[in-house]
Formats: C-alpha cells, structure tokens, sequence
C-alpha cells in the first residue's frame, strides 16, 4: 500500500477493513461458544493471526493516509487526541501479538490455556470497540464542532 490513495479509495479500504474485522470478530465468537475441539483450535489460531493482519493493514491505513491526520489539519486542538489513537494502536498490535503468541501455544498442546486466550481475546474486542468509538466520536465532533460551522 506504498502508493497514495485518494480520499475516496482510503475511504474504502477503511469501511472495507471495519467490515472484514467485525466479521472475523463474529466468527470467532461463534467458535468460542462451545469448547473448541483441536481442529477448531487450529482454525480459530489462524482467524486470530487473519485478524492480527488485517488489524495492523487498518492501522497504517488509518495513520498513513488517515482521516485522524485531515482532522488534526483541520482542527490543530485535537492532535493530542490524535497521537494518543495512534499508541493506542500500537498497544493492540501488541495485545493481538500476545493473544495470537497464546494460541499458538494452544496449537502447541498447552490445551488448558484456552480459557485464558478466550479471555484475552473478549477483554481485547473490548478495548478494541472502546477505541473505535473514540475515534468516531472525535471524527463527529471535528466535522460537527470545526467543519460543520463552514458553510
């Protein structure tokens, strides 16, 4: 993704990668329902490492050619708010890490971890839902509060 994107192309591949992540999020919800077999096991391991990929794609798309930097331009008050999104981002990147690292040693034969991976993976959707409506709430405060007054 080394070339520029225009607005409306980054603008798809953000709502584009919201959706491929809140699929996967569901499936492996679903595949947590029960007490996942060691097939389901293996699976569930390569959904969290698709998910981990996917996640660390929407990251650098939203920091790289980000809606969060156009706002920053647009309204300079709010770059603090901006810098502290993007760690964040890095701290799933690291959480995602660590819970894709537990499954693996799930795979491995450490079976009786599976509750624990279960609850990492739940206490990060949790996190990861608290920091999308962050962002959302900062996009619709910039374009209501600083955009919205243009006109």
């Amino acid at each position: 993704m080394e070339e520029m994107l225009s607005s409306r192309e980054m603008i798809k591949v953000m709502v584009d990668d919201h959706q491929l992540i809140a699929k996967t999020i569901n499936l492996l919800r679903l595949a947590f329902e029960d007490s996942p077999n060691e097939d389901q096991i293996k699976d569930i391991a390569r959904l969290i490492s698709s998910l981990r990929e996917n996640l660390i794609r929407h990251f650098k798309v939203e920091e790289d050619y980000g809606l969060l930097q156009e706002l920053a331009f647009e309204a300079p008050h709010i770059k603090c708010n901006v810098k502290d999104l993007c760690d964040e981002h890095r701290d799933m990147v690291d959480g995602i890490n660590q819970i894709c690292r537990c499954f693996q040693e799930v795979v491995g034969g450490e079976v009786s971890m599976v509750s624990k991976c279960r609850d990492d993976f739940v206490d990060f959707v949790t996190r990861l839902q608290n920091h999308e409506n962050r962002e959302n709430d900062l996009i619709l405060e910039v374009y209501n509060y600083d955009m919205g007054g243009r006109g």
